[in-house]
């Protein structure tokens, strides 16, 4: 779900952005041995993430806005595995925890 508002702000173009990413939670593995080993750590597949972000453009095409993702700091692993040449292991990749910044452009 997303929303966006685009306003002057003087002779500033400016915006506020939002949205919102859910999945519910589903199994890593069809193999029921790797998905006991990985569902005793606790692990989710659930995806609840919210992102920001404000900007301002004038005509002369300098730009600024500020941003943020995964403002929740939503914790999760995106991909699993069962660990190479180590029976019994799982490894997996996490998500981006969150991020925020400041971005200035100048179009030409």
């Amino acid at each position: 779900m997303g929303f966006n508002y685009d306003f002057a702000l003087g002779d500033w173009d400016s915006y506020v952005r939002a949205d919102w990413q859910y999945s519910a939670d589903t199994a890593f593995f069809d193999d029921p041995t790797n998905e006991a080993l990985i569902d005793s750590v606790g692990y989710s597949r659930e995806v609840n993430e919210i992102n920001a972000s404000a900007g301002f453009e004038k005509d002369n095409g300098l730009s600024v806005s500020v941003w943020a993702r995964n403002l929740l700091d939503d914790q999760r692993i995106t991909t699993a595995f069962p660990s190479v040449a180590q029976t019994g292991s799982i490894s997996g990749y996490p998500n981006q925890p969150r991020t925020y910044g400041v971005t200035l452009r100048k179009r030409f």
